[in-house]
Protein backbone atom coordinates (compact mmCIF):
# COMPACT_ATOMS: atom_id res chain seq x y z
CA UNK A 1 0.00 0.00 0.00
CA UNK A 2 2.89 2.31 0.71
CA UNK A 3 4.29 1.89 -2.75
CA UNK A 4 0.85 2.56 -4.26
CA UNK A 5 0.50 5.77 -2.26
CA UNK A 6 3.95 6.96 -3.30
CA UNK A 7 3.37 5.98 -6.93
CA UNK A 8 0.12 7.94 -7.11
CA UNK A 9 1.87 11.02 -5.77
CA UNK A 10 5.03 10.45 -7.75
CA UNK A 11 7.29 10.88 -4.73
CA UNK A 12 9.72 8.60 -2.89
CA UNK A 13 9.60 7.44 0.73
CA UNK A 14 11.95 10.16 1.98
CA UNK A 15 9.83 12.77 0.25
CA UNK A 16 6.74 11.45 2.06
CA UNK A 17 8.57 11.51 5.40
CA UNK A 18 9.68 15.07 4.71
CA UNK A 19 6.15 16.10 3.83
CA UNK A 20 4.58 14.52 6.88
CA UNK A 21 7.07 13.18 9.45
CA UNK A 22 4.44 12.78 12.18
CA UNK A 23 1.74 10.70 10.55
CA UNK A 24 3.87 8.79 8.03
CA UNK A 25 4.47 5.30 9.37
CA UNK A 26 5.85 2.37 7.35
CA UNK A 27 3.01 0.03 8.34
CA UNK A 28 -0.33 -0.09 10.10
CA UNK A 29 -3.64 1.75 9.82
CA UNK A 30 -1.96 5.07 9.07
CA UNK A 31 -0.79 3.78 5.69
CA UNK A 32 -4.28 2.59 4.84
CA UNK A 33 -5.72 5.98 5.71
CA UNK A 34 -2.92 7.65 3.77
CA UNK A 35 -3.66 5.61 0.64
CA UNK A 36 -7.36 6.45 0.97
CA UNK A 37 -6.44 10.13 1.14
CA UNK A 38 -4.18 9.75 -1.89
CA UNK A 39 -7.13 8.27 -3.81
CA UNK A 40 -9.28 11.17 -2.71
CA UNK A 41 -6.69 13.80 -3.61
CA UNK A 42 -5.02 12.16 -6.64
CA UNK A 43 -5.15 15.37 -8.64
CA UNK A 44 -2.88 17.42 -6.36
CA UNK A 45 -0.64 19.67 -8.45
CA UNK A 46 3.02 19.03 -7.65
CA UNK A 47 3.67 22.78 -7.56
CA UNK A 48 1.92 23.04 -4.20
CA UNK A 49 3.95 24.00 -1.19
CA UNK A 50 4.80 21.16 1.22
CA UNK A 51 2.36 22.57 3.78
CA UNK A 52 -0.52 22.34 1.33
CA UNK A 53 0.48 18.85 0.23
CA UNK A 54 0.75 17.76 3.85
CA UNK A 55 -2.70 19.14 4.57
CA UNK A 56 -4.27 17.50 1.52
CA UNK A 57 -2.56 14.11 1.62
CA UNK A 58 -1.97 13.36 5.27
CA UNK A 59 -4.65 15.44 6.90
CA UNK A 60 -2.10 17.13 9.17
CA UNK A 61 -2.92 20.68 10.01
CA UNK A 62 -0.31 23.34 9.52
CA UNK A 63 0.75 24.36 13.01
CA UNK A 64 1.37 27.99 13.71
CA UNK A 65 3.21 29.07 16.82
CA UNK A 66 0.95 30.00 19.68
CA UNK A 67 0.60 33.72 20.18
CA UNK A 68 2.03 34.39 23.61
CA UNK A 69 3.40 37.49 25.19
CA UNK A 70 6.55 35.63 26.22
CA UNK A 71 7.82 33.03 23.79
CA UNK A 72 10.41 30.41 24.74
CA UNK A 73 12.93 31.81 22.26
CA UNK A 74 12.89 35.17 24.01
CA UNK A 75 13.33 33.46 27.36
CA UNK A 76 16.86 32.35 26.48
CA UNK A 77 18.02 35.40 24.56
CA UNK A 78 21.44 36.77 25.39
CA UNK A 79 21.95 39.54 27.88
CA UNK A 80 22.07 43.07 26.50
CA UNK A 81 25.65 44.24 25.99
CA UNK A 82 25.58 46.94 28.67
CA UNK A 83 24.01 44.59 31.24
CA UNK A 84 26.56 41.89 30.41
CA UNK A 85 29.49 44.30 30.86
CA UNK A 86 28.03 45.48 34.21
CA UNK A 87 27.59 41.90 35.42
CA UNK A 88 31.09 40.84 34.37
CA UNK A 89 32.62 43.80 36.22
CA UNK A 90 30.59 43.16 39.39
CA UNK A 91 31.34 39.42 39.42
CA UNK A 92 35.06 39.98 38.83
CA UNK A 93 35.14 42.28 41.88
CA UNK A 94 33.13 39.73 43.87
CA UNK A 95 35.53 36.90 42.97
CA UNK A 96 38.62 38.96 43.84
CA UNK A 97 37.07 39.96 47.16
CA UNK A 98 35.77 36.48 48.05
CA UNK A 99 38.77 34.38 46.98
CA UNK A 100 42.16 35.93 47.82
CA UNK A 101 45.21 35.07 45.70
CA UNK A 102 46.85 33.09 48.54
CA UNK A 103 44.28 30.27 48.25
CA UNK A 104 43.77 30.18 44.49
CA UNK A 105 45.89 27.04 44.18
CA UNK A 106 43.30 25.25 46.39
CA UNK A 107 40.10 27.14 45.58
CA UNK A 108 38.90 29.13 42.59
CA UNK A 109 35.67 30.97 41.95
CA UNK A 110 34.33 31.68 38.51
CA UNK A 111 31.24 32.49 36.53
CA UNK A 112 29.77 31.64 33.18
CA UNK A 113 27.19 33.48 31.12
CA UNK A 114 24.85 31.50 28.94
CA UNK A 115 21.87 33.19 27.34
CA UNK A 116 20.14 35.22 30.02
CA UNK A 117 21.57 33.31 32.99
CA UNK A 118 24.75 33.88 34.97
CA UNK A 119 26.07 30.91 36.94
CA UNK A 120 28.50 31.39 39.79
CA UNK A 121 30.62 28.31 40.56
CA UNK A 122 33.40 27.08 42.80
CA UNK A 123 36.33 24.92 41.67
CA UNK A 124 38.53 22.70 43.83
CA UNK A 125 41.21 20.11 43.04
CA UNK A 126 39.79 16.62 42.76
CA UNK A 127 40.45 14.33 45.73
CA UNK A 128 41.55 11.39 43.58
CA UNK A 129 43.54 13.43 41.03
CA UNK A 130 44.76 16.84 42.31
CA UNK A 131 45.78 17.93 38.80
CA UNK A 132 42.09 17.86 37.76
CA UNK A 133 39.67 20.50 39.07
CA UNK A 134 36.06 19.76 39.91
CA UNK A 135 33.39 22.39 39.41
CA UNK A 136 30.40 22.89 41.68
CA UNK A 137 27.71 25.43 40.85
CA UNK A 138 26.81 27.71 43.74
CA UNK A 139 24.18 30.14 42.46
CA UNK A 140 22.44 31.21 39.29
CA UNK A 141 21.00 34.60 38.47
CA UNK A 142 18.57 34.92 35.56
CA UNK A 143 17.66 38.12 33.79
CA UNK A 144 14.12 38.68 32.53
CA UNK A 145 14.20 40.84 29.41
CA UNK A 146 10.61 42.02 29.78
CA UNK A 147 10.59 43.11 33.42
CA UNK A 148 14.35 43.84 33.53
CA UNK A 149 14.60 41.99 36.83
CA UNK A 150 17.11 39.49 38.13
CA UNK A 151 15.94 36.31 39.86
CA UNK A 152 18.18 34.29 42.17
CA UNK A 153 18.25 30.48 41.97
CA UNK A 154 19.93 27.87 44.15
CA UNK A 155 20.81 24.26 43.32
CA UNK A 156 18.93 21.44 45.03
CA UNK A 157 20.41 18.05 45.90
CA UNK A 158 19.96 16.88 42.28
CA UNK A 159 21.75 19.95 40.88
CA UNK A 160 18.50 21.38 39.50
CA UNK A 161 17.89 25.08 39.84
CA UNK A 162 15.13 26.16 42.23
CA UNK A 163 14.04 29.77 42.90
CA UNK A 164 15.63 31.13 46.06
CA UNK A 165 12.76 31.82 48.43
CA UNK A 166 14.40 34.36 50.77
CA UNK A 167 14.50 37.27 48.32
CA UNK A 168 12.19 38.52 45.59
CA UNK A 169 13.31 39.25 42.01
CA UNK A 170 15.06 42.60 41.90
CA UNK A 171 16.14 45.08 39.25
CA UNK A 172 19.40 45.66 41.12
CA UNK A 173 21.98 42.92 40.49
CA UNK A 174 24.03 44.01 43.52
CA UNK A 175 21.21 43.20 45.98
CA UNK A 176 21.09 39.58 44.82
CA UNK A 177 24.87 39.27 44.71
CA UNK A 178 25.02 40.57 48.28
CA UNK A 179 22.53 37.87 49.30
CA UNK A 180 24.78 35.22 47.71
CA UNK A 181 27.83 36.62 49.50
CA UNK A 182 26.15 36.81 52.92
CA UNK A 183 24.43 33.42 52.43
CA UNK A 184 22.13 33.57 55.49
CA UNK A 185 20.73 30.09 54.86
CA UNK A 186 24.03 28.39 53.99
CA UNK A 187 22.60 27.05 50.74
CA UNK A 188 25.12 28.65 48.37
CA UNK A 189 28.48 28.10 50.04
CA UNK A 190 27.54 25.42 52.62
Amino acid sequence: MRAEARAKLGVGRRDMEALCPISWRPHGPTVRRLSERVDRYASIPLTCTPAHVRMAVCGCSVRRPRATAFSRKEEFMALPVFVKAHVEAKLSQFIDRRCPSQVRDRLRLGFSIRGNSVTLFEERPSFSDPSRWTKMAAAQLRYDLHTREWTLFCADRNSRWQPYWQIEPNKDFDVLLREVEEDPTGIFWG
